[in-house]
């Protein structure tokens, strides 16, 4: 068997939960948290790391230099560090970010609107790379898509914006431009929340047309779409 190939062969055996054998010397892990850091865009100081199966005691790798050689889901990293003559040592680690974010105070069930009461922050390890749409912060108001668990984070897609557009509602759909404004009467032919887009069946158009939702009934058209 290869030096790689017993390299991956220590990672899958820690992956089916050995306990650590030894802890990661600071010259295997300051180099690759910084590495996660680099491309998070973020200072290594603010990571949390969770570190996997180290295959031999750190001091058989005292000058090994580490590397990334694979990634998964939920902030994972596959690692293996070299030393000159010896076997390369493979482990497994798991990043994220100490953050405050929200959670659900009590159970939540499906379809549950968010009141005052059902959020509390909560300072947690948030797993994987920083968040990067704003729609994973939930607002009151907002509605459960999935029941939650007392404790859970509240983030989208478990939560969206309400619905304010329900399918076979009329619906005015506005378009301006340079100056002219035209305003087209229809049918909506399924729901939407506040800002996010809707079909509409429009009286004397064979083809129905889509529109961001602005408010109950109304929505404007930005750029037509034909199915």
């Amino acid at each position: 068997m290869s030096s790689f190939a017993k390299a991956w062969l220590a990672v899958l055996v820690g992956c089916v939960g050995t306990p650590a054998l030894a802890e990661v010397p600071a010259v295997i892990a300051q180099p690759l948290l910084a590495r996660v850091a680099e491309e998070w865009g973020i200072a290594p100081d603010r990571l949390c790391v969770e570190w996997g199966q180290l295959a031999v005691p750190g001091t058989a790798v005292g000058n090994a230099t580490p590397r990334i050689v694979g990634r998964g889901a939920d902030g994972w990293f596959t690692a293996v560090a070299e030393a000159p003559g010896a076997d390369p040592v493979a482990l497994r680690f798991r990043c994220g970010i100490l953050d405050t974010v929200w959670v659900a105070a009590r159970a939540l069930p499906r379809g549950a609107r968010l009141c005052d009461g059902d959020l509390r922050a909560d300072v947690c390890a948030q797993w994987g790379p920083p968040a990067r749409d704003a729609r994973n912060a939930p607002e009151l108001g907002w509605e459960t898509r999935r029941p939650l668990a007392a404790g859970e984070v509240v983030v989208w897609p478990a939560v969206v914006p309400p619905t304010v557009i329900a399918a076979r509602d009329a619906i005015r759909v506005e378009w301006s431009r340079a100056g002219v404004r035209v305003e087209l009467e229809g049918v909506a032919l399924g729901s939407a929340p506040l800002g996010g887009l809707v079909r509409v069946r429009v009286k004397g158009r064979e083809r129905p047309i889509e529109a961001t939702v602005v408010g109950p009934g109304r929505a404007v058209l930005e750029v037509e779409r034909e199915s």
